[in-house]
């Protein structure tokens, strides 16, 4: 699975909301915590779904936000250790 600007911009938006979220919970508000549910449930939502219409359109369109993988951008791939084998164990 590719990691494209669209969906980093999906994960981005819940982490963000979600801690938003979580931070104005434990501080003890009632009603901001819901606010933005209905912000991120409804508004946020919506709009992500309409643009990501977008993602399978032909000819395509935005390539560097719907198509271009960024998985070597964001998460780059670790190097790998050659462990010595121990000999007698």
């Amino acid at each position: 699975m590719k990691v494209t600007g669209y969906r980093l911009l999906n994960t981005l938006l819940v982490t963000v909301f979600g801690i938003a979220k979580a931070i104005l919970s434990y501080r003890g508000g009632r009603d901001a915590p819901t606010t933005l549910d209905w912000v991120l449930g409804v508004v946020v939502y919506v709009s992500m779904y309409w643009l990501g219409l977008w993602e399978s359109a032909q000819p395509p369109v935005a390539p560097w936000f719907f198509h271009r993988d960024y998985a070597t951008i964001c998460c780059p791939p670790r190097r790998r250790r050659r462990r010595r084998q121990v000999e007698g164990t």
